[in-house]
């Protein structure tokens, strides 16, 4: 986002940043769209939330839980792309989703949707023994997942203002439990045999 993004952003947010420059030096006219998290099937950031809730219900509380973020639903982003190559717009627009939350609270409406508890546990251990935690656990590709939490330390990733919305205020905005809800469902597809039955005992044990 161009709003409240952190001023020293983690290698993941300033490497799509150089992208959308280097996109954009190459053409007469472009229009970046910077979203957040897209909740939808097969996206890293959702599916790493998905997979904790799912496989991992007591966890550390690490600083990244603490951040605020906008999380956007797939269908939306697909409807705000289609618009926007109609648009004669230049620069950078951010793609808010409708609820601003922190990504505790966010992780505990994915959890809920799973009817699984969450329980967060204030311990001291090094972002390092984190990280690799949630690698282990999760399906979503495990360098962009280090990409995105290495140096995720609780600063916020909010739009100021409602970016393409303001500009089309007559794209649809899913409501985030709505997307949830769907993208749940797409995922539950992609689940192993091995990992069904991980997330089965959990569920047993952490039903909310």
């Amino acid at each position: 986002f161009r709003g409240r993004a952190p001023s020293s952003p983690s290698n993941h947010l300033r490497s799509r940043q150089q992208t959308g420059a280097i996109l954009a030096t190459g053409v007469p006219h472009a229009l970046e769209l910077r979203a957040g998290v897209i909740v939808g099937k097969g996206g890293a950031s959702f599916r790493m939330m998905r997979d904790v809730a799912a496989r991992v219900p007591v966890i550390v509380r690490a600083p990244w839980l603490a951040s605020e973020q906008q999380p956007i639903g797939l269908d939306d982003v697909v409807a705000a792309l289609v618009r926007a190559v109609t648009l004669d717009t230049d620069g950078v627009l951010d793609l808010p989703g409708p609820t601003t939350l922190t990504s505790e609270a966010f992780l505990r409406m994915v959890a809920a949707q799973l009817h699984n508890r969450v329980v967060l546990l204030d311990r001291k251990l090094s972002v390092e023994t984190i990280l690799q935690g949630v690698v282990r656990i999760t399906r979503a590709d495990k360098a962009v997942v280090f990409a995105i939490l290495d140096g995720a330390d609780g600063a916020d990733y909010v739009a100021t203002d409602d970016g393409l919305y303001a500009v089309c205020p007559d794209l649809p905005r899913t409501p985030l439990k709505d997307a949830i809800r769907k993208a749940l469902i797409e995922e539950e597809a992609t689940v192993s045999g091995a990992g069904v039955v991980v997330e089965d005992l959990v569920h047993r044990v952490f039903r909310a």
